[in-house]
């Protein structure tokens, strides 16, 4: 199980199509239970919706693999929006 792991549980689980989250929501530990990495709350470019395989950007595969994307982060305030672009095929 990857560090962001729970990101894409509680984002499958969501109800709602577009969700706003600030990062000490992301960090608590009822989502991910760790301090994001400085470079999230520095560099827009971390939150990418990035899908080449070969990425190193795991973090992004936290969210699309559930069928999200974020939809603008706010590095400021801290604050990012996800939404839900396909609820993914059952398993």
């Amino acid at each position: 199980m990857g560090k962001y792991t729970p990101l894409s549980h509680w984002l499958k689980n969501q109800l709602a199509d577009r969700v706003q989250l600030s990062f000490d929501e992301i960090e608590d530990e009822d989502i991910i239970g760790a301090e994001l990495p400085r470079s999230a709350k520095e560099h827009r470019e971390w939150w990418a919706n990035e899908t080449d395989p070969k990425s190193r950007h795991c973090q992004c595969r936290a969210w699309i693999i559930e069928g999200w994307i974020v939809e603008s982060v706010d590095l400021e305030k801290e604050i990012v929006v996800f939404r839900r672009i396909h609820k993914p095929a059952a398993s």
